[in-house]
């Protein structure tokens, strides 16, 4: 899974152990530039084919429901950016166990906490 991770979410250990499970993690103040507006953020993930990983979930949600077609977003509420990154990381994995392809889809990633 190619993943783009808002600076939000872009927690040092967290982007390790991703790339350690074999996720394509790029950062988006690498990609773009530290606090690029949302809209940048989004185009730009649909241009690379990236999902997006973000905690900022209003903001982007009002964005893809927009898109006829995006790679797909995961969103990452205030109570589960709070858990450990390694449960988050699982929780990811989770979600590849399920679906081989995110397009058009928006997930929470706390209902994939097992």
């Amino acid at each position: 899974m190619r993943l783009l991770l808002d600076e939000n979410t872009a927690r040092r250990t967290f982007v390790r152990l991703l790339q350690e499970k074999g996720y394509d993690v790029e950062i988006v103040t690498k990609a773009l530039a530290p606090a690029a507006r949302d809209e940048a953020i989004v185009a730009y993930a649909v241009r690379v084919n990236r999902v997006v990983v973000t905690q900022d979930t209003a903001d982007c949600i009002s964005l893809y429901i927009k898109l006829t077609s995006h790679p797909g977003l995961i969103l990452i509420y205030p109570t589960s950016g709070s858990q450990p990154v390694t449960k988050l990381a699982v929780a990811i994995d989770n979600v590849a166990l399920i679906y081989t392809d995110l397009n058009n889809m928006v997930l929470a990633l706390h209902e994939f906490f097992w």
